[in-house]
């Protein structure tokens, strides 16, 4: 769609003369239709309708068609939204087992054939993760897929040479995040290694080494509370009502 492209999604009881509103006010506002749909759901008396527009020479404006329109919505009891046609939308895309749409759709939206942008593919299965991972992951540098660990299902995490300085930052934020009592054995070394005699920084190799920190401290943990030596009762009675050592009575 061009610049003054524009979206009108709406719904409302439906009713004779809804279509005419609003294309009249399309017309009268020098906007022609480039493409129209709808739908009558007659069991709910609902009438739905999508109509994307351009504006011909530019004169009507987001504000404008938004101010204006609302005295044909308050007519026909409508709910709708006026979106700019230009800007991508987000999307979610639910798939299955059936990778011919999914790869049809990645593969438009990756060259232009789609104004989309896809946030997440959610699935039921693994089966079809590859294509995902290669046309929108992999341009990250991170993977992460379903494995197998002794036989039990595992998430995987793999890293690339290609994962950029911001999405290595953003990543070391969160898991940093998860050890909060810890953040001030924080060191600036990871990732970096002896070349020769020069020292160098590699993004995966720091995310790969905090990763591996943050197991063992979770797991160091973990075991701490397990054989932790248990508190009697009656000194966590004392340590609540305030009579442990170096307590004060009058």
């Amino acid at each position: 769609m061009s610049a003054a492209g524009y979206v009108l999604t709406l719904k409302c009881p439906d009713r004779p003369g809804v279509v005419h509103a609003v294309s009249g006010f399309l017309l009268g506002h020098g906007c022609t239709i480039v493409e129209s749909q709808q739908f009558n759901d007659r069991d709910a008396g609902t009438f739905f309708m999508r109509v994307e527009f351009e504006s011909v020479d530019n004169s009507s404006t987001m504000t404008t068609l938004r101010t204006e329109f609302a005295t044909v919505s308050e007519q026909y009891s409508m709910e709708w939204r006026l979106l700019d046609g230009g800007r991508p939308q987000r999307v979610l895309i639910m798939v299955s087992r059936f990778g011919h749409c999914l790869n049809d759709l990645l593969f438009r939206a990756h060259h232009g054939g789609l104004n989309v942008e896809i946030a997440a593919v959610v699935s039921n299965h693994p089966d079809l993760s590859y294509l995902f991972d290669d046309q929108h992951s992999r341009a990250n540098g991170l993977h992460l897929a379903l494995g197998r660990d002794s036989g039990r299902p595992a998430d995987i995490l793999e890293i690339d040479g290609r994962v950029t300085p911001e999405h290595a930052s953003q990543l070391e934020e969160t898991i940093w995040r998860r050890l909060p009592d810890l953040r001030p054995l924080r060191a600036d070394q990871f990732g970096d290694y002896q070349d020769e005699a020069q020292v160098r920084h590699s993004d995966p190799l720091a995310l790969t080494q905090l990763f591996l920190t943050y197991h063992l401290l979770r797991e160091h943990s973990s075991v701490q509370t397990i054989f932790a030596p248990p508190v009697a009762a009656e000194s966590r009675v004392l340590l609540a009502s305030g009579e442990g050592e170096g307590s004060s009575h009058e």
